[in-house]
């Protein structure tokens, strides 16, 4: 008998995968247009891992440099601040909110995601979840 049901949340439970996508290749299209589409690449390959990760492979291999930890949490901020919002207003996958709806009560449901907890805390709450 199932009892738990786990969700990634990206293209599962909102349509908020272009978002962010959009969000990596505005932060690497100053490195011109074979680097914003090797982000965008290993991005949409690479689904659930945190951008966190993904900065480091990506200065690791795309750029030949190696981010501090501060950096990437600059780059984690700026992230953030372009994605957020659009995310908090992004349009359920369609089913997903009629299925938490309907099903909340028998089952525990649980979020699996690259996202880091605050945000995702956040956005469930904007999104009543």
């Amino acid at each position: 008998m199932i009892k738990n049901i786990i969700f990634d949340f990206d293209g599962v439970i909102l349509d908020s995968v272009n978002i962010k996508t959009e969000a990596f290749f505005n932060l690497y299209e100053k490195y011109g247009p074979d680097i914003s589409k090797k982000v965008v690449d290993y991005h949409l390959l690479n689904g659930g891992i945190s951008r966190y990760e993904k900065f480091t492979y990506f200065g690791k291999n795309f750029l030949n440099y190696e981010y501090s930890q501060s950096e990437i949490n600059n780059l984690s901020s700026k992230f953030e601040n372009l994605v957020k919002e659009k995310v908090c207003n992004a349009s359920f996958i369609k089913g997903a909110y009629e299925f938490i709806k309907t099903y909340y009560k028998k089952y525990n449901f649980y979020i699996s995601t690259g996202t880091p907890q605050n945000e995702i805390e956040y956005i469930v709450m904007e999104r009543q979840l």
